[in-house]
């Protein structure tokens, strides 16, 4: 199957809170190193991630699915041609790669995420 969940992320007003949970509940690690982004192992490789919630969005905690896509601007632009939104247009992520969000037709919101190859 093509395009597989690749990654997910949580999105909270209180990171600190968020991490003391999920450590306690499924002893979950936790890598520091990262700016404004705390990544999480559920085993040898990196699940996911936790952030700050913007407070301006309005929105509650939440997890966001990230779905590996492998052309980032063709699979948003497909995807608002289905009935998509965009939430968040194609944004380069540092190292990464690049982002878009949307929110499908049923207002379920998740990532794209194409991968940079090295």
């Amino acid at each position: 199957m093509g395009n597989p969940f690749w990654h997910i992320e949580f999105r909270t007003k209180d990171v600190a809170k968020a991490k003391k949970f999920y450590e306690g509940l499924f002893e979950w690690e936790f890598d520091e190193n990262h700016k404004d982004y705390t990544i999480f192992r559920t085993g040898e490789e990196v699940s996911g991630g936790i952030m700050e919630n913007p407070a301006s969005s309005g929105m509650p905690s939440h997890w966001v699915p990230v779905i590996e896509v492998e052309d980032i601007h063709a699979s948003t632009q497909k995807a608002v041609q289905l009935g998509a939104k965009i939430s968040q247009d194609v944004t380069e992520e540092g190292e990464w790669g690049w982002t878009s969000t949307i929110i499908d037709p049923t207002g379920a919101m998740i990532h794209l995420f194409q991968q940079r190859r090295k």
